[in-house]
């Protein structure tokens, strides 16, 4: 497996898989062995030594191996439906903190650790966003993801901005992948809401992003906003969710 490690990509996985296999995989079933190798890889990363060797709780070294161990945690949560990361912070409670801001385990989780965390959506989101801030042809979205972008339109008027596209999301790891309908909205400043749903869920993409735009050229934005909550039903990002360093430039 360390081979693919070093090497990230669908190809490289897939001839992985074909080696160690029993017998032919289909796509859901590859996506889930590779979820299975990164859980137990994160779960021996949590035990990285060099992080116990302090006695504060909030060190770099410490929020690391806490962030693997989020990782091992996320991964177990959704391939064998079960809750554990409410238990594990019963035991964070328990680890005090020198911080005055942290005191415990559990504030320091909720503060550093758990918003560290990301999935497809959230790749999703920090692209989309990112149209409306920067000019780059296609935002970056770090090492392990990919985006493919199947349609974008970027609206804009005053100091306000609109966004709506199509794209595909890919895990370059675990060959995990959706294909979504999203839409931005900026109200100025640092104010911006992110929407989205599975590309099959909509019924006519081309007749509701004609809609949309036409609601933010013409009609306010807080008509714009009551039909996005109509559509996708709530807003699941904000400008804070993007990945740190996209955050510190915009």
């Amino acid at each position: 497996y360390v081979r693919v490690l070093v090497d990230r990509g669908e190809e490289r996985a897939l001839k992985f898989l074909a080696e160690v296999a029993s017998r032919d995989l289909k796509d859901e079933e590859a996506t889930r062995a590779l979820k299975l190798l990164e859980m137990e890889r994160h779960a021996q990363l949590m035990f990285t030594s060099c992080a116990w060797f302090f006695d504060e709780i909030s060190g770099i070294e410490t929020v690391q191996v806490l962030r693997f161990a989020a990782r091992a945690i996320q991964l177990a949560e959704k391939n064998f439906h079960v809750h554990l990361e409410q238990a594990f912070l019963a035991l964070l409670e328990k680890a005090p903190s020198h911080h005055p801001q942290i005191t415990y385990g559990k504030a320091l989780w909720l503060r550093e650790v758990r918003p560290a965390g990301t999935d497809l959506e959230r790749v999703l989101a920090h692209f989309a966003i990112n149209l409306i801030f920067r000019k780059d042809p296609v935002p970056l979205v770090g090492h392990s993801y990919s985006v493919a972008s199947l349609d974008a339109s970027i609206q804009e008027t005053g100091h306000a901005h609109f966004a709506m596209g199509a794209a595909e999301v890919v895990s370059l790891v675990t060959l995990e992948r959706t294909r979504a309908i999203y839409a931005v909205v900026h109200f100025g400043g640092l104010d911006v809401q992110f929407f989205w749903m599975p590309h099959e869920a909509c019924a006519d993409y081309e007749v509701l992003k004609g809609e949309l735009g036409d609601a933010f050229r013409n009609g306010s934005l807080g008509d714009l906003y009551q039909r996005l909550l109509e559509v996708f039903q709530a807003p699941t990002h904000q400008l804070e969710d993007l990945f740190r360093d996209e955050q510190r430039k915009i």
